[in-house]
């Protein structure tokens, strides 16, 4: 709400009854200042919107509506720097409202931070978690064609620095894992998910084992996957990288007393280096 001269709150009150969405009064202007000697009753009341921004805060206030004040000239890098944030948050809570979160398998048994409470995920957003069955990824695996091969050969060569030894052969598993996930993620579209399963068959323990790379290469197109099964990291990773700020699964593996440092590290996946900016593709994919 940007009032750019002085009008009660009844004419803005009315209008967000109903309305969910992040309130922001803008205590802005055009200007900095004005000639105040030569200005006339006209100049005044134009530059008079200060004056009932406490009026709106307390309308506010009385309806128990939750706001901030964004104060500067339009000049003021800061006060662009707080509507932006304002708006990219505004954009990701609604993103992550209506995306699904998947879970492939089950959590990593015995460890009692991970489980997930999907309850709450219903109570946040309305939506259940999405479970895709450990043998859509099998088949999926199974059924890749060549051509798809090495189409995922020419964009692992081209996203990762790839050394020169490393054949296609030797990529293979991952190459296919890759094209696997990216039909099975897309196929239920999902935003986030932890997977992590153990099998009776070793190829079942391997599509999992020997999936860091084709995860890692989801994570980067905007699509995190956690290991063990690690659904709220995923939704961490997530929300990092819809603000813009990307992010990856770690955890503390040894202190150095000496260094004074922490190693940090994984065997799961990681976000991988591209030039694509996976957030506003997911946006516009969306139509958000």
């Amino acid at each position: 709400m940007f009032p750019f001269g002085y009008t009660p709150g009844m004419c803005v009150l009315p209008a967000i009854k109903g309305v969910d969405a992040p309130l922001r009064l803008m205590n802005s202007h055009e200007d900095g200042s004005y000639d105040y000697p030569s200005a006339d009753t006209t100049v005044y009341l134009h530059h008079e919107g200060p004056c009932c921004i406490p009026e709106y805060s307390a309308g506010l206030v009385n309806q128990g509506r939750k706001f901030k004040v964004r104060t500067g000239p339009f000049t003021s890098d800061r006060l662009w720097s707080e509507v932006r944030a304002d708006c990219e948050g505004a954009a990701a809570a609604n993103f992550f409202r209506s995306m699904n979160v998947g879970l492939i398998g089950e959590t990593y048994t015995n460890m009692v931070d991970m489980p997930f409470d999907e309850h709450r995920l219903l109570r946040s957003t309305g939506n259940l978690l999405i479970r895709p069955e450990v043998e859509e990824i099998e088949e999926a695996y199974q059924r890749v064609t060549q051509d798809q091969l090495e189409d995922m050969y020419r964009e692992f060569r081209d996203v990762y620095d790839v050394d020169q030894t490393v054949t296609n052969e030797h990529m293979t598993v991952s190459a296919r894992l890759a094209v696997a996930y990216d039909e099975v993620i897309h196929k239920h579209d999902i935003g986030a998910f932890g997977y992590y399963w153990w099998g009776e068959k070793q190829l079942v323990t391997q599509l999992r084992a020997q999936s860091g790379l084709a995860v890692s290469r989801l994570a980067a197109m905007g699509r995190p996957g956690v290991t063990e099964g690690d659904v709220k990291t995923a939704l961490a990773m997530k929300i990092l990288d819809l603000l813009g700020g990307g992010g990856m699964f770690v955890e503390f593996f040894a202190i150095d007393y000496d260094g004074e440092f922490v190693l940090m590290g994984h065997d799961g996946p990681a976000k991988a280096p591209t030039p694509r900016n996976p957030s506003r593709q997911e946006w516009a994919r969306f139509g958000n």
